[in-house]
């Protein structure tokens, strides 16, 4: 299975209250609950705990791959082979491989990041507000996963202010 610690159980035990129609309350003030409503989903369907958390894990850890292949591929149509081996390193990294095998929030909140960080280069290249709202949207579900995320919510809207101001610095101050 999934391998496990204290917190993944905890976050499992969070999730079985939910579905039990409890309240989160069993999950610590250390522990956000985005990871515990993620894995509530496969056990809502009915899935085995250890299976759920094997899926998600599996599921969670191609995502983060693709979405960082996404962000390191240039903007021209072709990667290149230094977005292939920059990809090719993530993905084969003792570091993102051994968070990808255990049960832990660090997977889902990295994919929430990455999600961020595509969506604020389109829009930095296309000025689209949908664009700006989608990583709006990853940055709260990163935040909900991990209270870490907290300083990336700061880092963007410091960016935003900076290329506001740049654009327009009497619009900026205002």
């Amino acid at each position: 299975g999934p391998g496990t610690t204290p917190d993944s159980l905890q976050y499992l035990f969070a999730a079985q209250d939910l579905l039990g129609g409890e309240s989160l309350r069993s999950l610590s003030r250390h522990w956000p609950p985005g990871y515990s409503l993620l894995i509530s989903l496969p056990l809502a369907l009915g899935w085995e705990p250890a299976w759920a958390l094997r899926m998600l894990s599996t599921v969670i850890a191609a995502l983060n791959v693709v979405l960082f292949a996404a962000c390191v591929r240039p903007l021209e149509a072709k990667p290149t082979v230094v977005s292939l081996l920059a990809t090719s390193g993530f993905a084969l990294s003792p570091g993102v491989l051994s968070i990808s095998i255990m049960a832990l929030s660090e997977p889902p909140f990295l994919a929430c990041l990455l999600g961020a960080l595509l969506a604020l280069r389109s829009f930095l290249v296309s000025g689209s507000r949908a664009a700006l709202g989608v990583a709006t949207m990853c940055l709260a579900c990163a935040l909900f996963t991990r209270y870490s995320g907290i300083a990336f919510v700061g880092l963007v809207a410091a960016w935003l202010v900076f290329m506001q101001w740049k654009a327009s610095p009497q619009r900026a101050i205002l």
